[in-house]
């Protein structure tokens, strides 16, 4: 009743607002995804999953808190690597299941979902209307972010970053991949916010470093995703506000994309800015993670492979063609034949449908020149290939590929929606 009063409040304050026309649509899509993720996993997969699991460990520490608060901060404040769960829970609080407990980013899910339980109101479907809510308004701060620029056509965008049914299956409902969406989602609306209004909203830096901090401790990988093409979101604005001379633009293009790959480079060697030995253990563990799934048969069969061998930096510049055409448009339509992933396997053809025709449509080198210069969509672009290449390298598995590649799925399509006859049409109004 709560999130219905808001949200009906918050689309009458808004009434004149044409785009919020998408507003209460948006949240419906989201909760009836995030209830049908729940009533899933509760109802009809046995042991409930890692969405119960998730959910049990958050109200353990919920009950901690009343029991002790001084362990609930202390167990809160702890990053990394857990202690004996004895130390801080006991009968009478009850103990979060083991295996959660024992991997620092699954604990950290359940720290994150304990500060969202109402006291009194803990139960499994509460929470997961509250995620879903908390999903639905960060997927709105971002949408109107990105239509701020005025690069699409309204129901285009409404379309790419509000109504995609894979995106809202596995990112609405109580889940690790549900924080990490709206953590990325929020990270770059504050970063975009903070480019466009410099040093006018506090809130946005606020905002910037606890989004920063949920990438990093739930899946570091995330946070490298949204920060390394930071450089390139920079210079792209640089060069449509600032530069006129095309030699001067040829020369910034050229600098940065050399300073890019030093940096990379240095990273990947000395690691001075960065632990390099993290970022390696990284790509050690990205390796692990597929060789698990390539060989081990309990996950099942319905799986594709890249034939990777070499798990080497040069090995993974090789599999980045490959691993971006699976993070992207896989499961095909013919793989996708089983009753949990034919909706994927139809989304694939659209989204193949929609690349071929941008390609293939009139004036093509002007539209990439457009999408080329624009930081917004330099910025979705890059993040777009590197989850694609994380998600397409690291899955195997098409039931865990098409959890992982849903992260990218707006992003591909906001660069394919991308239109400059939008932008200049916006433009000159404004100049008139």
């Amino acid at each position: 009743m709560v999130i219905f009063v808001h949200s009906f409040w918050r689309r009458h304050q808004h009434a004149l607002e044409p785009h919020y026309r998408y507003f209460l649509p948006s949240l419906y899509f989201k909760l009836f995804f995030g209830l049908a993720f729940g009533i899933f996993y509760s109802q009809f997969y046995i042991g409930g999953g890692d969405t119960s699991a998730y959910w049990n460990g958050a109200v353990k520490l919920n009950d901690l808190f009343y029991h002790s608060p001084e362990d609930y901060f202390a167990e809160l404040f702890t990053f990394g690597e857990t202690g004996l769960m004895t130390d801080h829970f006991d009968k009478i609080s009850g103990y979060p299941p083991q295996w959660i407990y024992s991997e620092p980013e699954s604990w950290m899910v359940c720290k994150f979902y304990s500060l969202l339980i109402i006291p009194g109101v803990k139960g499994y479907f509460a929470l997961t209307l509250i995620t879903s809510y908390l999903a639905h308004m960060a997927t709105w701060k971002f949408y109107e972010m990105v239509r701020s620029y005025k690069i699409h056509k309204e129901r285009l965008l409404a379309l790419a970053v509000l109504f995609i049914p894979s995106v809202s299956s596995w990112c609405s409902g109580i889940s690790k991949d549900t924080l990490l969406y709206i953590a990325l989602l929020m990270f770059i609306t504050h970063f975009f916010r903070i480019l466009s209004h410099y040093g006018t909203k506090r809130r946005s830096y606020i905002g910037l470093l606890f989004f920063a901090f949920m990438l990093i401790t739930l899946r570091p990988v995330m946070f490298m995703a949204v920060m390394a093409p930071a450089v390139f979101a920079l210079s792209a604005r640089i060069l449509r506000t600032r530069v006129d001379s095309i030699m001067l633009r040829f020369s910034m293009q050229f600098i940065t994309s050399i300073a890019v790959i030093l940096i990379a480079a240095f990273i990947f060697t000395n690691g001075s800015l960065v632990d390099s030995s993290a970022l390696k253990n990284m790509i050690t563990q990205a390796a692990i993670v597929q060789k698990d799934f390539t060989i081990n048969k309990t996950y099942g069969d319905n799986r594709y492979f890249l034939d990777i061998t070499d798990y080497s930096m040069l090995g993974m510049v090789k599999a980045l063609p490959a691993a971006v055409m699976a993070g992207l448009y896989r499961p095909f339509l013919w793989e996708a034949l089983t009753p949990t992933l034919i909706i994927n396997g139809v989304e694939s053809v659209v989204l193949i449908w929609l690349t071929i025709r941008m390609f293939l449509r009139k004036k093509l080198r002007p539209r990439l020149a457009f999408i080329r210069k624009h930081e917004l969509l330099v910025y979705i672009f890059c993040v777009m290939l590197f989850i694609a290449f994380f998600s397409g390298f690291t899955s195997v598995i098409f039931g865990v590929l098409v959890r992982i590649r849903s992260f990218a799925l707006p992003f591909l399509l906001i660069v394919i929606f991308a239109d400059q006859h939008v932008h200049e049409k916006e433009t000159e109004e404004v100049v008139r």
